[in-house]
């Protein structure tokens, strides 16, 4: 079935819930595993696990289905630079570092701030403005984050950071869109591109010690096999099958979601100005996401019902006459001049040459044998022996033959 045209069933409901639940559960557990590990250490060591555990789910399949890569593996993991320094590493990073001094609810307000950052940038590269819908969003999420810091639920470094984060996360986002090659071995490599960068961040620059306990290493397991391998199969199946559109909803359910948790599993606090704001945010980010979203016909040419279909051209009859192709033969004029000889002591040739198309031979019936007398030209004595007409022994211009 193509993309669009596949049945609802219960396979979508179970990926939907794991991209809504688990990537809003993410928050939360970043925040308990810092309590263990440093930031930087923490990317590098969820995202070079996962990483290497999407390319062996991937070359096992691969495997299975006889199936080899299309491109050599050099230029596959160039291709998987730009995402991985910008979604895993760069955008994981300042969430990481954020969350040390932030609530997890607080961080996921502002972390899913990368839809202003898509519209942004698109705004910038096809300067074409945005629907009212985008810029009601925009003010929305102006005015959501403007009383986040504003209160002191914030601090403006951290929100900076965060901001960057989804600047970062809409970069990658906006790259993948143009990447021409997918799947959970790309995620896969992309992720250990990001994953190996924290690693030699974390051993050159951090000097935190990890201390781990027994949430901190449950989170870390957690966050490795569900919230990243997990997740992101379920992101790219749900891709495949499920318009776009629909798919990054979750950018204002997770919010919600590491709200809730946070308050009944951290005990974060939740003032009014974080309800205001939340709710500020994803009403933008709502807003956002109905401006760009375009009919299904556009976004699916291989759907039946995008097909554009135009009107037939009606045929006519072939006009045909009978009578004219009687009048054919008629309408053929070819005149008959005589061809202009003189006589001469000399051989007999046209004074006159005309071109081959103008000279008309005349068919005359043959003379008898009787009447045929052989050339003797005074040039030759022995005579050429060619049959000249009557026996005359001389021709006649043909006009006075036929007055005689």
């Amino acid at each position: 079935m193509s993309k669009g045209n596949e049945r609802f069933g219960a396979r979508h409901v179970v990926a939907f819930l794991i991209i809504y639940l688990v990537w809003g559960s993410t928050f939360g557990a970043i925040h308990v595993a810092l309590e263990s590990v440093p930031p930087v250490l923490l990317v590098g060591l969820r995202f070079a696990l996962a990483g290497l555990l999407l390319l062996t789910v991937s070359r096992l399949k691969r495997r299975a289905d006889g199936t080899a890569p299309s491109q050599s593996l050099g230029a596959l993991w160039l291709q998987a630079v730009p995402v991985g320094v910008a979604l895993f590493f760069l955008s994981g990073t300042l969430l990481a570092w954020s969350e040390q001094s932030l609530p997890s609810s607080t961080a996921a307000l502002l972390g899913c701030a990368s839809p202003f950052f898509v519209v942004l940038f698109e705004w910038v590269r096809t300067r074409k403005a945005p629907g009212p819908f985008v810029l009601a969003g925009l003010g929305l999420g102006l005015a959501g984050v403007a009383v986040l810091v504003g209160s002191g639920t914030a601090p403006a470094l951290q929100s900076v950071a965060l901001l960057l984060g989804a600047g970062t996360t809409a970069f990658a986002m906006l790259w993948l869109a143009r990447s021409p090659e997918g799947g959970l071995a790309a995620v896969g490599r992309q992720m250990v591109v990001g994953g190996s960068l924290g690693l030699v961040g974390s051993a050159l620059f951090e000097t935190r010690q990890a201390t781990w306990t027994t949430d901190g290493a449950l989170a870390l397991v957690y966050l490795v096999f569900v919230g990243s391998a997990l997740a992101y199969c379920a992101f790219a199946w749900l891709l495949a099958r499920v318009p776009a559109s629909l798919v990054s909803t979750h950018a204002f359910i997770n919010p919600l979601v590491a709200v809730l948790l946070g308050a009944w599993l951290l005990s974060e606090p939740v003032g009014a100005s974080s309800l205001l704001a939340g709710g500020l945010i994803v009403g933008a980010v709502l807003l956002l996401t109905l401006g760009n979203r375009q009919p299904r016909e556009l976004e699916d040419p291989a759907t039946p019902s995008a097909t554009l279909k135009l009107p037939r051209a009606p045929r006519f009859p072939a006009l045909r006459f009978p009578a004219m192709a009687a009048l054919r033969p008629a309408l053929r004029f070819k005149p008959a001049l005589p061809a202009l000889r003189f006589k001469s002591a000399l051989r007999f040739k046209p004074a006159l040459r005309f071109p081959k198309a103008l000279r008309l031979a005349r068919i005359e019936p043959a003379p008898a044998a009787s009447d045929l007398t052989l050339c003797t030209c005074a040039t030759d004595s022995i005579g050429c022996g060619r049959p000249v007409g009557p026996s005359r022994g001389t021709l006649e211009p043909w006009a006075s033959r036929r007055r005689s």
